[in-house]
C-alpha cells in the first residue's frame, strides 16, 4: 500500500432524545516515495470525502 493509517466510523444514538452522533477519524501517512508527492492532494481528497460523508448522513437521518 502506498499510504498507512486507520478510519473508524462511529454512530451512536442518545436514548433520552434519540439524536445521532456521526464521528469519523482518520489519520494516515505516506509511505511510498509516489504517495508523499501526491499528498497535498490527497488531504484534499480525504477533506472533500470527510464533507460528503457528512452531508449524506444528514441527509439519510432526516
Amino acid at each position: 500500500h502506498a499510504e498507512m493509517g486507520e478510519e473508524i466510523f462511529q454512530i451512536s444514538i442518545s436514548p433520552g432524545s434519540e439524536e445521532v452522533s456521526y464521528r469519523i477519524r482518520a489519520a494516515s501517512r505516506p509511505r511510498a516515495a509516489l504517495a508523499r508527492i501526491g499528498y497535498p492532494i490527497t488531504r484534499l481528497l480525504q477533506s472533500r470525502f470527510r464533507r460528503d460523508s457528512i452531508a449524506a448522513m444528514r441527509r439519510a437521518v432526516r
